[in-house]
């Protein structure tokens, strides 16, 4: 990373406290969810997606945040193509290999 970069001078006021959920509201949206990591025999190994490590139980959590009704001009969030509508929401998501009780604890 650039050592010169600075930060943008305006700060983002969809991102201020007055618009996000309270914190208990967005532990009771959470879910936790595993699922086991498998491709077909003849293609382990053959990227890094598929070397054994990376296989097998998979642990995740994710949460839905619902979004502003108006993001014009949010530069990440762009109207959908059909109706020019802005989402409703939007998923995190954290990644856990075989800890479910850990990753309930990041989210």
């Amino acid at each position: 990373m650039d050592a010169e970069r600075a930060l943008p001078e305006k700060r983002n006021p969809l991102v201020e406290e007055k618009h996000t959920p309270q914190i208990e509201i967005l532990v009771e949206r959470r879910r936790l969810g595993q699922t086991e990591l498998t491709v077909k025999a003849g293609q382990i190994g053959t990227s890094n997606a598929t070397k054994p490590s990376n296989l097998g139980m998979f642990d995740y959590a994710h949460l839905r945040v619902p979004l502003p009704k108006d993001l014009q001009g949010s530069g990440i969030f762009a109207p959908s193509r059909r109706n020019q509508s802005y989402p409703e929401a939007y998923f995190l998501m954290v990644r856990g290999m075989g800890n479910t009780r850990n990753l309930a604890q990041l989210c």
